[in-house]
């Protein structure tokens, strides 16, 4: 096959690998360019196979970006989200749709999850749980044998089954490590049936007009007791610093937002923020102000809210 068209046929994978891996779109986009730049300069011939070949070179500019990204994220300003994945018929973002199908696994509890296992954890788990890679082919892209990738994944496993944590754990402070605890909803429901489309926009629908009319009674209803609120502002613009808790905090909280929000001109259109229902908010001169994200539970109650108010992670929305 031709290079160019060997290459682009792999790009949904790619892609997909890249952001789960990184939590950035715009990082993700960066290592699968400089992938196809690598991919261009090598003798093709001697490529047995190129999927293989271009999951091992991407898995390692992830690497080095992870790298980096873990020092900045020592010095992070409160809660750190990854950047939101936007789907939505208005969108000009470059492969959104190819990311429905597996829309689960870009949930931000399970990203958030994510952050706590090791590159090469992460990495093992996401080709393995993910992409259904057996760990003979896992092998050949991180130069280990399958035995030592299988343990990979074992413990990527057991740090997922345990990371549920409790409020306390879910505030910026530094481990017993000393690295920055990422942070987590905790409640990434890999495996349980998600909510119909039509009970989701239900749900979804009835938090935006309990929101908008500033009926707090209203709003927590649609919420689970042990709901969660995280907002990442990147310490660039205002915003919550700690995760809120509960159903009437976080019921009070946005009503008050949303009062603030309804007196300045501007609007906000519905969108499909990593598979969840949501909304993008803009400015009266088009700009994305944030984006709202709703994880809704089978039971029909909203369990985690997210909101990404960071401009530095908003670059890539598209503006009104």
């Amino acid at each position: 096959m031709e290079p160019t068209i060997e290459f682009e046929s792999h790009r949904r994978f790619l892609r997909g690998l890249a952001y789960r891996m990184l939590g950035s779109v715009a990082e993700a986009e960066d290592a699968v360019q400089d992938c196809w730049l690598r991919w261009r300069e090598v003798p093709h011939a001697d490529i047995i196979e190129p999927r293989a070949f271009l999951a091992q070179t991407l898995t390692r500019l992830c690497f080095d970006r992870l790298r980096s990204a873990q020092k900045q994220r020592e010095h992070y300003v409160g809660v750190w989200l990854p950047e939101p994945w936007i789907d939505d018929p208005y969108s000009a973002q470059a492969g959104a749709e190819e990311m429905v199908t597996m829309a689960q696994d870009l949930e931000i509890a399970f990203l958030l999850v994510l952050q706590r296992l090791t590159p090469s954890e992460r990495a093992v788990f996401l080709l393995n749980e993910v992409f259904d890679w057996d760990f003979d082919a896992i092998a050949q892209v991180l130069d280990r044998s399958a035995a030592a990738c299988r343990q990979l994944a074992s413990r990527a496993r057991q740090q997922l089954a345990a990371s549920v944590p409790t409020p306390d754990e879910q505030s910026p402070k530094a481990d017993k490590a000393g690295k920055a605890a990422p942070l987590s909803a905790g409640r990434p429901r890999r495996g349980t049936s998600p909510p119909s489309p039509e009970q989701a926009s239900r749900i979804a629908t009835a938090f935006a007009m309990a929101l908008q009319m500033g009926d707090v009674q209203a709003l927590a209803d649609t919420l689970a007791q042990d709901v969660v609120f995280m907002a990442d502002g990147g310490g660039k613009v205002n915003s919550v610093p700690r995760p809120l808790l509960g159903a009437d905090k976080v019921a009070q909280v946005l009503v008050g937002f949303a009062r603030l929000w309804l007196r300045e001109p501007g609007a906000t259109r519905p969108a499909s923020i990593n598979g969840m229902p949501g909304a993008v908010f803009h400015a009266a001169d088009g700009s994305v102000v944030q984006t709202l994200a709703l994880e809704i539970a089978e039971g029909g109650r909203i369990t985690a809210i997210y909101v990404m108010r960071n401009p530095d992670k908003l670059k890539h929305v598209p503006r009104a």
